[in-house]
């Protein structure tokens, strides 16, 4: 008798109905972390790019050379981002000049 109720109550519709929604909760959740992750994967990318670039060097030309020293041209994107490391790291100002 016990187990003819048990097995009642294990496919009552309130339990199926619950059983849905804990699904259907399990897949947004996977889809908002799937989301995240990618998310979190662009953002290292970027970051990873802009430390690239900032290793490349900080001064550049108009004309694209690696060096912009002889025309003095100092990329502002660039320098804001050397000039904000460098207060992270404690450095009052950091010489771009490379010497």
């Amino acid at each position: 008798m016990g187990l003819v109720r048990n097995l009642k109550l294990l496919f009552s519709d309130s339990l199926l109905h619950r059983m849905s929604e804990l699904e259907d909760a399990q897949d947004l959740l996977e889809e908002h972390v799937a989301g995240r992750l990618d998310s979190m994967k662009q953002y290292s990318a970027r970051v990873a790019k802009r430390d690239r670039d900032a290793r490349r060097g900080a001064v550049t030309n108009d004309q694209g050379g690696s060096n912009g020293l002889e025309t003095g041209h100092i990329n502002p994107r660039v320098a804001a981002l050397v000039a904000r490391r460098a207060r992270r790291m404690g450095h009052p100002r950091l010489d771009l000049s490379g010497g």
